[in-house]
C-alpha cells in the first residue's frame, strides 16, 4: 500500500471491457505508429510429454509386464534423478510377505529407490490377478520381452565448473535462457556482456521471474504400455488426466468420447483440437512475457553487470582464456592483485587476444562486513565454548568455507582497499567513469514521438550532422523496444485468453489439482521434514535470511519509535528551524504551541497513525494516517526527505532504522523512495539526501516508487502533459548514465537501487473514453491515463535504460509495481508482461487463468496480509495460504509498518501473525524467507552467501539446507510439480495454426 494519492476512493465496478485496452481487438496509439514486429518467439519449453504422475494401478500393471514368467522389470519414478536405473529382480525367488506394510510417500517418492521397489513389488503380487487380462497386450506387442523406456532427457549426472550457467534444471524464477537447440536465442544488443553463444544463468523473480528450459522426462515410446493403461483405466500422463478432468471431449485411439467409462486418451497422438488450441494459447502468453523480460534485461541474472560477481568473472575468463588460465591460476598465489577500482561499473572479458579489457567484478560499496569465521583456521573460541588449554583437541566443528571463495578474496580485498572498515561511505574511494563514447562517437539520447528516450549515436562532424537536419532522417537507435501498439495488441490477446470459459475450467481444475496435491504430499512428508530440519546444526528460522521486499520508506518505523523520536527532538532541540508557512520561518516549539501540544500531551493515541477499522475500503482516509496528529506539517517536518532542514530528521530515524536491521543481522529491507515527476530537480535532491547522510546499510536496498498523481500535478499547473511527468522521471536517469560526472551523487545513489514501483489507489475507477490512446505529449487532460497505460510508458523508458547501462556496466532497474490489490484484475494482466514481481496480488483468486499463468512462470509477489486486513480483506479470506501450498512465489512484507504493526520488528510480527492464523510450518517460515531473498535485489555475492552458491537453480540442485533451512524433500518436490505442469502445458511446442504471431 502506498499513502500518496489524494483523491477519495470511489468504489470500481466491472464494465466488461479489458482495462487499458481498446473497445475493438486490435489496440494502439492514436499517432499511428507503426505494427509489432510478427517474428516468432520460440518457446523456452521442449515438446515432450510428461511421465511424472503416475497412480497405484498404474505402477502395479508395469510390474506385472514380465520379459519372462516371473521377472519384471520396474521403473523407478524418481523424476529429478539424472539417469535413473532399470531393476531386474525375481519375485519367484524372493518372495516378500504380503503384510508388509507400504512404505511412506516420504520414502518412496523422494529418498531410497530401494525402498521404492519393494513397495512396487509388493504392489505388483497384490495386482497379480491382473496379469491375465494384459498378457494378450504383452504377447502381441512384445514377445515376451520387457518394456523398453530409454532414459530420461533431464539434468545431466554431472556439471562442469560452468555448470552455474548450463545446468539443465535452472531457476524457473530467473530463467531467462533457451533451449540448446534454439538457434535464434535473444541477446541484449550493444552489450559489454559475454558473448552470445553463451548460456546465462537465469534472474528472478524475482525471483524472481521466466523460467528455464525445465527438460521433461522422455516418454514412453511404446503404445503397448499405453493400451495397457487405457485397459486399465489409468491417465497415461498428466496430459489424459487433465483432458478427462476439463472435460474438452478428447477422444481415444479407438474413437471412443472421453465421457464416463471411456478410455481415457493419448495425451501425444489422440489431443483434441480443442485442448490443443487450449495449450498453444497458454504457450503463447509464456511467450509474451518471455520477450517482455528478455527486451528489459529482467529475466536473466547475466542481464545486470551488478550480478557480474568475482566467481561469474572467473568462471567467464576461464572460459575465454581456457589452459592459458589454466596454467595461470597453478600459480595465483604469487599472483599481485588488481587495484581496487569503485566506479559504479563492472566488465566481462570476451576476448583472449591480447589488449583486450580484462574482467571486472561488481565492487559492492560501502563493503559489506565479512563473516568472522572465513579467516579463521580453525574456528576461534566464542563466549559459549571454550577451547581446551594444553591439549590438541579442538571441541569446536571446523570453520565453514564460504559459499564462493573468488567472492571471498575480492570482498576482503576491497575492504582492505577502502579504510579497512564495512559500511563506511568515504568520497574518496569512489571514482566516475567517463563520458560514453564508442568508436570515437559520443552516444547521446533523445525523447521521440512516442513518450520513449531512445538512444542514439551522434554523427562524427558538422557536415553529417547538417545532412541529416536538412534530410529530417531519423537518428539510428541503438536499442529496440516495443511499441505501444504492440504491447496493447499482445495484452488484448492475453485478457482474451484468460477471459475465455475452457481455458478459465481448465486452469482452475489444475490449481484444485495443485492444492490438494500440496495436502497429500504435506500429510505424508511432514514428519520427514522435520526430521530434516533438525539435522542441520546452527540453522533455524530466526538465523536464515529474510527481506523486507515492500515497505514504504515514509512508515517503516512503528509509531512507538516516532513518537519518542518527536519527543527527544522537543525536549533537546525545540529552537531547530524547521519549517516556512505564512512568509514567516517556524521553530519546532513554536510549531507544536500553534498546535496547543507540549512533548508531554503527546501518545500514541494522539498521533493517530495506525489505521483501524475506519479505513476499510476508505482509501481516503487511510492516507490521513501519513499526517501525525492530522498535521500535514508535521509529516513535512518529520517524514519527508525535502523540507527546510534538507531531511535531517528522517535520515536521523533512517539510521536508527539501519542500526535496528544491522543488529538483528539476519532482516533485510527493501525501502521506497518517493520520486513524483512534478520536478527535474527531485532526483539530484533524493541522491543529495543519500549520499551526505551516508544512508549506507549492507542491510537495506532502495526502490523508487512513482506515485500515479498525474491529476493532482496538472489540476495544479505544475505539468501540461503526460510527457513532461516522464522526462522529469527519466531524462536525469540517462544523463547520468550518458556521463556520471553530470550527477554524481546521482551515480552512487543508483548503485543501490533495485528498481521502480508503481503505487497509488487501485481502486479508483478508470474512464474509457478514447477510442485510440493518445501519445503523452497529447495526453494534456485534466483524467490520469489508465493503469495499463502507466505501466507501458515506465517499461519502455526503464527498458531502453536498462539496455545502455548494461552496454556500459552499470546495474540494470527492474520493475516491481503494484498490482492486484484492488480494482480491476486486468491491471495483473499487464504486470504479467511488464514486470519481474509485483506487491499484493490477491485478486488473483478472481482470475484462474491468470494465477495459473503467474504459478507457471513463478512471478514473485509480495503479499502484506496484515495491510490487506485493513484496507481490503480480512485476514482469513487472504488467499495468501493457499498461493504457498500451491507453490506460487510469494513472500511476507509489512508495506507500512507505521499504520499496521505494533512491535520494534514489524517483519517478524507478520510472519507470527501468519504462523499463528494459517498454521505455518517451520519449513513454511523458511520457504517464504528464502522466496524474500530471490524475489529481492540484492547482489549475487550475497545472495551466494546467504543461500549457497547455485542458489538460482530450481530445486534441491540449487538449494543449501545449511543455509536456507528449507529441507530438500520439499525442494524436490516443489520441482516435481512444476516440471510436472509445464511438461503438460507445453508438451506440444509446434506451431499451431491457430497461433497468429
Amino acid at each position: 500500500m502506498s499513502g500518496h494519492s489524494s483523491a477519495p476512493e470511489t468504489a470500481s465496478s466491472r464494465t466488461g471491457q479489458h482495462n487499458g485496452t481498446l473497445h475493438g481487438r486490435a489496440s494502439g496509439i492514436s499517432d499511428g505508429s507503426s505494427g509489432s514486429s510478427d517474428a516468432p518467439v520460440r518457446p523456452a519449453y521442449p515438446s515432450q510429454s510428461s511421465s511424472f504422475a503416475s497412480t497405484l494401478g498404474e505402477q502395479a500393471l508395469r510390474s506385472s509386464l514380465s520379459s519372462g514368467e516371473n521377472s519384471a522389470e520396474i521403473t523407478p519414478i524418481h523424476s529429478g534423478r539424472a539417469s535413473p536405473q532399470f531393476i531386474r529382480r525375481s519375485i519367484k525367488d524372493n518372495p516378500l510377505d504380503l503384510s508388509t506394510p507400504p512404505i511412506s510417500r516420504s520414502l518412496q517418492s523422494f529418498y531410497d529407490e530401494t525402498d521404492e521397489r519393494q513397495r512396487l513389488e509388493v504392489e505388483s503380487q497384490v495386482y497379480k490377478g491382473r496379469a491375465a487380462e494384459v498378457d494378450s497386450f504383452s504377447a502381441a506387442s512384445n514377445g515376451g520381452a520387457g518394456l523398453d523406456v530409454g532414459e530420461k532427457g533431464g539434468q545431466a549426472s554431472g556439471t562442469s565448473s560452468m555448470d552455474v550457467f548450463t545446468a539443465d534444471v535452472g531457476h524457473p524464477r530467473m530463467s531467462g535462457g533457451q533451449d540448446d537447440s534454439s538457434s535464434t536465442a535473444q541477446q541484449p544488443r550493444g552489450t559489454a556482456g559475454a558473448s552470445a553463444g553463451q548460456a546465462t544463468p537465469s534472474s528472478y523473480r524475482a525471483a524472481n521471474n521466466a523460467i528455464a528450459a525445465l527438460k521433461p522426462a522422455a516418454s514412453v515410446a511404446d503404445g503397448t504400455e499405453q493400451r495397457l493403461r487405457q485397459a486399465a483405466g489409468y491417465a497415461s500422463s498428466p496430459a489424459d488426466a487433465a483432458a478427462a478432468l476439463a472435460g474438452l471431449g478428447s477422444t481415444s485411439a479407438s474413437g471412443t468420447s472421453a465421457g464416463a467409462g471411456a478410455g481415457l486418451p493419448s495425451s501425444n497422438t489422440d489431443m483434441s483440437n480443442e485442448l490443443g488450441s487450449l495449450y498453444a494459447r497458454l504457450q503463447r502468453c509464456l511467450q509474451l512475457r518471455e520477450k517482455y523480460m528478455s527486451v528489459s534485461l529482467q529475466s536473466c541474472l547475466e542481464d545486470n553487470p551488478k550480478n557480474w560477481d568475482a566467481e561469474y568473472c572467473e568462471q567467464i575468463q576461464s572460459r575465454v582464456d581456457g589452459a592459458k588460465m589454466n596454467e595461470a591460476s597453478a600459480d595465483d598465489s604469487e599472483r599481485q592483485p588488481r587495484s581496487i577500482i569503485v566506479d559504479g561499473s563492472a566488465s566481462v572479458q570476451t576476448s583472449s587476444e591480447e589488449g583486450g579489457v580484462p574482467s571486472k567484478p561488481w565492487r559492492i560499496y560501502p563493503a559489506p562486513p565479512r563473516p568472522h569465521w572465513e579467516h579463521f583456521h580453525p574456528a576461534p573460541a566464542s563466549s559459549f565454548v571454550s577451547r581446551p588449554q594444553h591439549t590438541s583437541v579442538n571441541p569446536l566443528p571446523p570453520a565453514q568455507p564460504p559459499a564462493s571463495p573468488a567472492n571471498a578474496k575480492a570482498a576482503q580485498q576491497l575492504l582492505e582497499g577502502t579504510g579497512g572498515k564495512p559500511g563506511v561511505f568515504r568520497r574518496e574511494d569512489v571514482r566516475c567513469p567517463d563520458r560514453h563514447l564508442t568508436d570515437g562517437k559520443e552516444v547521446n539520447f533523445e525523447l521521440d514521438s512516442s513518450g520513449v528516450f531512445q538512444v542514439c549515436v551522434e554523427k562524427s562532424n558538422r557536415e553529417d550532422k547538417a545532412q541529416a537536419e536538412a534530410q529530417q532522417t531519423k537518428p539510428e537507435y541503438l536499442f529496440n523496444v516495443p511499441t505501444a501498439r504492440e504491447y496493447f495488441k499482445d495484452l488484448d490477446f492475453l485478457l482474451g485468453v484468460i477471459s475465455d470459459g475452457p481455458v478459465k475450467s481448465f486452469c482452475w481444475r489444475r490449481i484444485k489439482y495443485l492444492e490438494h496435491k500440496w495436502q497429500l504430499y504435506f500429510l505424508l512428508n511432514e514428519g520427514q521434514e522435520l526430521k530434516a530440519m533438525k539435522a542441520v546444526p546452527h540453522r533455524d528460522f530466526y538465523n536464515v535470511r529474510k527481506v523486507d521486499t515492500h515497505v514504504h520508506h515514509s512508515a517503516s518505523m512503528n509509531q512507538k519509535h516516532l513518537l519518542r523520536f518527536i519527543k527527544s527532538k522537543i525536549k533537546r532541540y525545540p529552537d531547530d528551524v524547521v519549517i516556512y508557512r505564512d512568509g514567516a520561518k517556524l521553530t519546532l516549539q513554536q510549531v507544536f504551541e500553534s498546535l496547543n501540544l507540549t512533548a508531554y500531551d503527546l501518545s500514541i493515541d494522539t498521533l493517530d497513525m495506525h489505521a483501524h477499522q475506519d479505513a476499510f475500503h476508505r482509501f481516503d482516509k487511510f492516507n490521513l494516517k501519513y499526517n501525525p496528529i492530522g498535521e500535514s506539517r508535521l509529516r513535512e517536518i518529520f517524514l519527508k526527505t525535502d523540507n527546510l532542514i534538507q531531511g535531517r530528521y528522517l535520515a536521523e530515524i533512517t539510521k536508527e532504522l539501519m542500526q535496528d536491521l544491522e543488529q538483528s543481522k539476519y532482516q533485510m529491507a527493501e525501502y521506497r523512495l518517493s520520486i513524483y515527476g512534478r520536478s527535474v530537480s527531485e532526483w539530484d535532491k533524493l541522491a543529495t539526501w543519500i549520499v551526505e547522510n551516508k544512508l549506507f546499510s549492507p542491510n537495506v536496498r532502495w526502490l523508487i516508487q512513482v506515485p500515479r498523481l498525474y491529476e493532482v500535478y496538472r489540476g495544479q499547473g505544475t505539468i501540461q502533459n503526460f510527457e513532461q511527468l516522464l522526462d522529469n522521471i527519466f531524462r536525469p536517469l540517462f544523463e547520468v548514465t550518458q556521463n556520471p560526472s553530470s550527477h554524481l551523487a546521482l551515480h552512487i545513489f543508483l548503485q543501490r537501487v533495485v528498481g521502480f514501483d508503481v503505487v497509488d489507489d487501485e481502486s479508483k475507477p478508470e474512464r474509457r473514453v478514447h477510442r485510440k490512446f493518445p501519445v503523452p505529449k497529447l495526453w494534456d487532460y485534466r483524467e490520469s491515463p489508465p493503469y495499463n497505460y502507466w505501466l507501458y510508458y515506465m517499461y519502455a523508458n526503464m527498458s531502453s535504460l536498462n539496455q545502455w547501462r548494461r552496454m556500459r556496466g552499470f546495474n540494470t532497474l527492474v520493475l516491481r509495481p503494484h498490482a492486484g490489490e484492488a480494482g480491476d484484475t486486468d491491471h495483473m494482466a499487464a504486470t504479467f508482461l511488464t514486470s519481474q514481481s509485483i506487491s499484493h496480488g490477491i485478486l488473483l483468486r478472481k482470475v484462474p487463468a491468470l494465477q495459473y499463468l503467474y504459478y507457471l512462470k513463478q512471478v514473485g509477489m509480495a503479499m502484506s496480509p496484515l495491510s490487506n486486513n485493513a484496507l481490503f480483506l480480512s485476514y482469513e479470506r487472504n488467499p495468501f495460504p493457499s498461493f504457498l501450498r500451491m507453490g506460487m512465489n510469494v513472500s511476507i512484507s509489512t508495506d507500512d509498518p507505521l499504520q499496521f504493526h505494533l512491535s520494534k520488528e514489524p517483519l517478524l510480527e507478520e510472519y507470527s501473525v501468519a504462523t499463528q492464523i494459517y498454521k505455518l510450518t517451520p519449513a513454511d517460515m523458511c520457504e517464504l524467507a528464502r522466496n524474500s531473498v530471490l524475489q529481492s535485489g540484492w547482489e549475487m555475492e550475497l545472495k551466494r552467501h546467504w543461500l549457497g552458491t547455485h542458489f538460482y537453480k530450481y530445486g534441491p540442485s540449487g538449494n543449501s539446507m545449511a543455509k536456507s533451512n528449507v529441507p530438500d524433500i520439499r525442494m524436490r518436490y516443489r520441482e516435481d510439480t512444476l516440471r510436472e505442469e509445464l511438461d503438460l502445458v507445453c508438451q506440444n511446442d509446434t506451431r499451431s495454426a491457430s497461433l497468429s504471431l
